[in-house]
């Protein structure tokens, strides 16, 4: 049998760890987020977007509906319709990935790009 100054210590303790864990994880989603942000903002860098290459983007991604992801196999049919519930990665396919990642980053670059992620628009 353990005294109580043991068990007191053992409550702290256990406390204490708890919190540790707790920001443990706060920190490691914090540098997760960092890293997916960088990683993104490098890939930006690389398209090296400009006009020529939005006029190319807007060419080669003519309006891509529903019917024409789930035949290409970009999506899963059993995805969510529009407008509802967000695409979430395992209503993708493997196929589907890369463009995504790749519409999304330009996506990025055309509102926000700059010099930092050698972008160049001309916004009005």
């Amino acid at each position: 049998m353990q005294d109580q100054d043991w068990l007191i210590e053992q409550i702290i303790r256990l406390t204490l760890d708890a919190h540790g864990l707790h920001e443990m994880d706060r920190r490691y989603l914090q540098a997760a987020k960092a890293a997916k942000k960088s990683a993104r903002l490098g890939r930006v860098r690389v398209h090296r977007v400009d006009r020529r290459k939005r006029m190319s983007f807007t060419a080669v991604h003519p309006a891509y509906d529903r019917q024409f992801l789930v035949r290409a196999q970009y999506i899963l049919a059993a995805a969510p319709a529009k407008g509802t519930a967000l695409l979430t990665s395992e209503r993708q396919t493997p196929a589907g990935r890369e463009p995504l990642l790749h519409a999304k980053d330009f996506l990025l670059a055309l509102p926000f790009g700059d010099e930092m992620t050698n972008t160049q628009a001309n916004r009005i």
